[in-house]
């Protein structure tokens, strides 16, 4: 299913390699490896559609997330009579909910920068949401993007269906499953003090068809969570989940498609040309500034 999410994909990788290329300049190489530390902006010549694409996204957090996890509110049903003790409960609620997504280790502020600048850019990108083991930060957030992950949409267009890929070590991978949930040759990697081997790593969650209700426990769970070693072909974890935990979002969408639009992609017309037309003034520049010179070859030295 990975193979044909993506084959669905690809026609969109090329469009997704020129918006990166212009706009965010950040995320390339669609249809190629991407080096870390390289230097992307080698074919820019204006730098107006990426500062807008920041700028917006800036605009969009400031009106949705103004005042970060104290933008909001939680309150008692509206079949719950208000009491001073339910008021002080839910204002106890709403405070440690704050300082759990104010914490620099949930992910939550970079996670929703990635996002809205996304959004303008490639018009699709969405944040996972996972409980943790850790008293200090019990909940993270994490930015799938697009170029990571693909999707898909149950009956109501409703994305219920996210295959993400990442790139683990050995060491990340053996703290993330342990030694004795990996595949035996990433156990000999790690016992051979490798640890910096790449391990490409699929997290596929989706809905569960075939679950039966009356049953508890994560493996019988709505939406199925399976993490597959994919160089080994292996599945190191399998668990579920009560709700959809991946919240992807499309600035706009036909309706006979999967991913979205972006404005960016509205805009990308004039983005070319206004980077042509600055390149072809720069060599305009250039050429007034140092023209070429012509002489005659017996006037070499004074001779002649």
């Amino acid at each position: 299913k990975n193979k044909k999410l993506k084959e669905e994909k690809q026609p969109w990788n090329n469009h997704y390699q020129i918006i990166g290329e212009y706009i965010r300049i950040r995320k390339q190489n669609f249809t190629s490896t991407q080096i870390q530390g390289g230097f992307l902006v080698d074919d820019i010549f204006d730098s107006t559609a990426p500062m807008s694409n920041v700028k917006m996204a800036a605009a969009f957090m400031g009106a949705l997330w103004p005042n970060g996890a104290k933008s909001m509110r939680i309150v008692q049903p509206h079949a719950i009579a208000e009491s001073p003790e339910i008021k002080e409960y839910f204002k106890e609620f709403t405070t440690r909910l704050s300082l759990a997504m104010d914490s620099p280790k949930s992910g939550l502020a970079l996670s929703l920068d990635e996002y809205a600048q996304d959004q303008g850019a490639f018009g699709t990108c969405g944040v996972a949401v996972f409980e943790e083991d850790n008293i200090d930060h019990p909940i993270s957030y994490t930015t799938w993007d697009v170029k990571t992950m693909c999707i898909d949409e149950n009956s109501k267009g409703v994305v219920d269906t996210v295959y993400n890929e990442k790139t683990y070590t050995v060491r990340d991978l053996v703290d993330k499953y342990g030694l004795k949930n990996v595949h035996t040759n990433v156990r000999k990697a790690y016992d051979n003090m490798k640890y910096d081997e790449k391990v490409n790593v699929l997290h596929a969650i989706e809905p569960r068809i075939k679950r039966n209700k009356k049953k508890k426990g994560n493996k019988n769970m709505p939406y199925a969570s399976y993490h597959i070693d994919l160089d080994n072909k292996f599945l190191m974890k399998e668990s579920g989940f009560e709700e959809f935990p991946v919240i992807v979002a499309r600035f706009s969408k036909c309706p006979d498609e999967k991913y979205g639009r972006s404005p960016s992609m509205l805009a990308l017309p004039d983005i070319l040309e206004l980077n042509a037309i600055r390149e072809s003034r720069m060599l305009a520049v250039e050429k007034n500034l140092d023209p070429p010179i012509m002489v005659y070859d017996d006037g070499t030295l004074g001779g002649g």
